[in-house]
This record gives structure tokens, sequence and C-alpha cells, in this order.
């Protein structure tokens, strides 16, 4: 109990909390309800359909005969916006805090790991989706969790949720932490039965609790449904034992446990976080006025299209005969005396179509959108590099503050999935089915790594977001940019082949670049696994003298071990045997040499030698 006396619902007895939970939602969906309605206005601007709620039989309901945008710019920046940013997707990096080798060996395969989970949540392409509604909402986000199957499979998921199916109390969340949260969704009736059987009977009495959330008045809907609403309180402090989550319906609770974690389960992603509150300021809320005045011009100019016809001035006492004025075509008009005279007003005043050319970059500039993006053009042909450079770099500051958000997003997805796996590998354990495990994609085969491998204390990590790819996404930027490289010195031959993934270049560059992914997948089998690399009379000596001594260097700095290091020591002997062998062969080849050994060969730089 509080020491005001009051009972909260996390304070209730276990199994207990129910009816204090609905009447949290509640209290919150009436005493915050113009929030509910500040999300239909962005939604309805954005679907450009009068919609009238996001009840379960209201949401794809319209007025009849609604008007509608003729020009929907707010969707229009949004959808730009959001496309602007799909290219962008981080990949989180974990950098060990000191360490040997192994921790650092433990932090790269952990990014592996966390590499698969996204991909097999598809968290790249829900990003998409959370974007979107970060631009018509101002708030965004998945919700992650992990469970382990009736088939004994462990899983994480992510799924994204509506915004407004998140409550908070706005007075606890003034600064944007609330100790508390609440995740309330419609969800059929039978399915809920299904899940927890044991509450089959509350389920068949279980109601909508929200306000808005209204059905059918003629009771024809084809599936019955309940609010099935999720709770969190965090602990107070470190330790504290207030911590609770519990899932419920009204007039039963599903799940009650205790909450150890600092944070909900919910990435949230926000765009322009207010100074006060918890919500973020969308592009649809932001862009109002704008679409207003765009809309209030537009509407001038079709009354003016409306009115403002031509008109046939025709002298008093005229003989024009007037059965014969009409809009064929070519037809004759036959009079006697002064000629008719046609008289066609000017439709709206000059400079209104500029206004409204001038309302649309007005919008994209306040939202750092890009224009060029959503007209699909290109900078001018008579720009020069430096200059394209420049608008790019300008362009690029301007969404820095989208960017940077992203990035958190992602890492924030990272911790979650982290958590979940933790937990998933605890209950596999339990269940005795062995360790949790993840696909995660490289370069050319799915890896299997298991969570134990890569488990290692928060505090002894930091994580980095990182771009998945520093070349562009289109193939000739690609192209350019791997050649400009490649006539710098900063790529070899070989590396810009194998940066050349492309389907249809695939199977040429990889016959291509055959040794030179030999050779690393050697040294990875090195280093990674200590297994011995064997060198072949019909291999690429130079090649290897050329890689091994600097990821020698590399594994000395590093840390490994001393017996890997020494099996590269040996790789680099024998290439350079090898080669000290074929050089006698090739000079006898030649006009006017003998058949002498040839002195040995001087180490390449940045060989080390063997220790003795």
């Amino acid at each position: 109990m509080s020491i005001t006396g009051r009972e909260y619902w996390w304070q209730k007895p276990k199994g207990k909390a129910h009816d204090a939970v609905v009447d949290a939602v509640k209290y919150i969906d009436t005493t915050y309800g113009d929030r509910r309605g500040l999300n239909e206005q962005n939604l309805r601007l954005y679907g450009n359909r009068n919609f009238s709620g996001f009840g379960p039989s209201q949401y794809y309901k319209g007025s009849g005969s609604e008007a509608r945008l003729k020009l929907n710019l707010i969707k229009s920046v949004i959808d730009t916006n959001t496309a602007e940013h799909a290219s962008n997707k981080p990949k989180p990096m974990f950098l060990t805090i000191g360490g040997d080798w192994s921790l650092q060996r433990k932090g790269k395969n952990l990014g592996k790991f966390v590499a698969g989970v996204f991909h097999q949540t598809k968290l790249y392409e829900t990003a998409h989706d959370v974007r979107r509604d970060r631009g018509i909402f101002g708030t965004g986000g998945v919700k992650i969790w992990g469970e382990v199957t009736p088939s004994g499979k462990g899983v994480i998921h992510c799924k994204r949720f509506f915004p407004d199916d998140v409550l908070v109390d706005e007075q606890e969340a003034r600064t944007g932490e609330p100790r508390q949260l609440f995740y309330v969704i419609p969800v059929a009736k039978d399915w809920g039965g299904a899940k927890w059987p044991e509450s089959k009977v509350a389920w068949r009495d279980a109601k909508l609790v929200r306000k808005g959330d209204a059905i059918r008045s003629d009771g024809q809907q084809l599936v019955d449904q309940a609010s099935l609403i999720e709770a969190w309180h965090l602990p107070s402090f470190e330790g504290a034992k207030d911590g609770r989550h519990v899932i419920c319906i009204a007039g039963a609770t599903l799940l009650d446990e205790q909450w150890k974690g600092d944070r909900f389960p919910l990435a949230i992603s926000r765009r322009n976080k207010q100074p006060l509150g918890f919500w973020g300021y969308g592009m649809a809320e932001e862009l109002t006025q704008n679409q207003l005045s765009v809309n209030d011009k537009l509407e001038f100019v079709e009354a003016c299209f409306r009115y403002c016809a031509p008109h046939i001035l025709i002298p008093r006492g005229s003989k024009v005969n007037k059965a014969h004025i009409d809009n064929v075509a070519w037809s004759m008009i036959e009079y006697a005396g002064e000629k008719p005279e046609w008289l066609v007003p000017n439709m709206f005043p000059a400079g209104l179509l500029e206004d409204i050319e001038r309302d649309i970059r007005r919008a994209y500039e306040i939202t750092g959108t890009n224009l060029m993006l959503a007209q699909a053009q290109k900078p001018r042909g008579d720009m020069s590099g430096k200059a394209i450079d420049s608008l790019n770099d300008t362009g690029s500051k301007r969404a820095q503050v989208d960017g940077l958000n992203d990035q958190q997003w992602f890492l924030d997805c990272a911790d979650l999935m982290i958590d979940a796996a933790k937990q998933v590998d605890e209950e596999m354990k339990e269940k005795d089915l062995g360790p949790f495990k993840v696909l995660a994609p490289t370069s050319r085969v799915l890896e299997e790594i298991k969570w134990p491998d890569v488990d290692m204390p928060r505090d002894s990590y930091q994580m980095q977001a990182f771009p998945v790819s520093f070349f562009s996404g289109t193939p000739a930027e690609k192209w350019n940019q791997i050649a400009d490289m490649v006539e710098r010195g900063v790529l070899q031959p070989e590396q810009a082949r194998s940066l050349m993934d492309w389907p249809d270049t695939e199977e040429w560059a990889s016959r291509e670049n055959a040794p030179y992914d030999m050779i690393r997948s050697q040294m990875e089998d090195i280093i990674e696994h200590g297994i011995p690399a064997e060198v072949e009379p019909f291999h690429n000596h130079a090649l290897i003298m050329q890689l091994a001594p600097k990821a020698l260097y590399q594994a000395q700095r590093d840390g490994v071990p001393k017996e890997r290091q020494e099996l590269l020591r040996r790789m680099i002997l024998e290439a350079k045997n090898w080669i000290s062998k074929t050089q006698p062969i090739q000079q006898a080849g030649q006009p006017g040499h003998a058949m002498t050994m040839a002195p040995p060969t001087e180490p390449p730089a940045g060989f080390a030698p063997p220790i003795q």
C-alpha cells in the first residue's frame, strides 16, 4: 500500500490486479482523451479519409460523400521523408571495455547474433512503418519479447505497435519517463480463450474498455472482441521489489509476475521530442496550417474556374442570331451591324499559383525533407561535382537529427533483443531444450550462433551504431565509388571485385576473386578456430605474402593466442618457400639464364619473423 493510504494496481495481491488495471486504463482514456482526438485528426489528414474513429468498427468507415483533399501535402511530405531514410540501416557493434582477445571475439559474435535477430524479425522492413508512424503521430515503435513455442523452439518477436494503443499518465510522464505504461489492443475472444484456456469463462464476458472502441450496433460482426491489456510498472530503484508486469482482461488476470527490468519492452522512436511530455511532435500536426492554407487557395482556384466563365458582349439592337451561338467548333454566327465581342475575365489574381507553390516548398523546408526527392529530380546538369557534394552535405546535415534518432532506436531494439534472448535461453535451459541459437547471415552463408557463446555482462561493452554499408545503395553510384577508390590506390582490384556483390556479376566476380577469398577464409579459420592453412604449389603465393603479414600484425594487436599467431607465421613461411622454389624455374626459361638457384627473397614490408 502507498504511503498515502491508496493501493495502486501494482500493489494489489498477485492475481488480483485486473480490476485496478482496467480502472487505470479508463482513467487515462477519459482524462487525456484529447490525445486520441489529435491522433485521429492526424491520421485523417494523412489518409485523406474522414473516418469516425479508431474502434474496430470505425477506422475503415468514411462519412459517405466526404470532401477529400485535392492536394494532400501532408502525405506527400511524410512519404518522402520516410523514403529519404529508407536506406538508413544502422548495424549495432559491440565495443568491449578493455578485455583480452576472447572478450573481443565475443563482442564481435554478439554483433553477428543481433544482426541475425534483426534479420529474422525483419526489423529493417518494420522500420519503414515506424518512420511513417513517427511522421504522422510524432511517435512510433515496436514491442519486443521472447518466448519458447510449444514445439520447443526459442523465438524473439518484434511487432510494430499502433501509437494510440499505448497509454501513459501524462502527469507522471511530464519529463518523458513514466514509471508505468499500458498497452491496450482489441483481440478476438476465441483467440484469447484458446491461448488462456483456464480463463475461457472470463473471456466470454470480457468487454472493450476504451471509450472509442465501439462495435457494430446490429450485432452482425464476424468476430467478438475484448480489450487485452498489458501493464508494466518499473522498479522504483535497483533491487526494488515493486516492479510488476500484468496481462489481463476486464474480469480476469492472465499473467502476473515481477518485472525486474529498468525499461519497458517497447522501443519507442519520437520525432521532435517535446520539452515536456512523453509524445513526439509529428509532421501531420506541424503542417496542419500549411495544409489548410493550400486547401483554401485551391478552393478559390476551383471557384474561379467555375464562375469566371467567358461572356459575349452584343450591342443592344444588333441583329445577331442568338440561336447560332453555341459551343460547337467551327460553327458560323450570322450578324448584321457591329460584331459581337468576347469577354474572357482573368480567372484568378496573378501570383496565386506561385503562392501555392511557395506554400508547398515551405512545408518541405519546415520539416527538412528533400523536395527534389519528392519530384524525382536530380541536380541540374550544369552543377559541378563539388556543388553537388555541397548540396548533398547540406541535406544530410538538415536530416541529421532524424538520422541520430534512427540510430538510437536501433540500439534500443538491440538492447531489448538481448534481454529477450537471455530470457528465452534461461527458459529453454529449465526445460532441457538446449541453448537458444540464431542463424546470422554472413556474406555467403548462414552462421549458427548460440547465446551462451556471446553472453556478456552489460557493463563489459558499449554499443555503437554504424551503417550497414559505406557505399551507396544504387549500383551506378556504388560502382563510381569503388572505381574512385581503386584509382586513388585505397583498394586493390581483388578487394574491389569482392565489393561488387551484384547478382548479375556475382558468378564472374566469385571466380575471378577466388584466390583472394580463399586466402581470407584460411586466415579467418586460423584466427577464429585455430585451423592450420595448407599452402599448395598452385596458390597465389605473392597474394599470401601481401595479406598474411597484415593479418599477423592485426592478430598481435588484438591479443590473439600465440599458437594461432604461429600458424599465421607458418603460412607466410610456406608461401615464401614456394616463391623461392619457383623463381629458378622462371629464370631458366629466359634467354641467357642458367639453372642456378636464386638468392632468398627479402620478406615483404610488414612481415613479422617467427618467434625463436
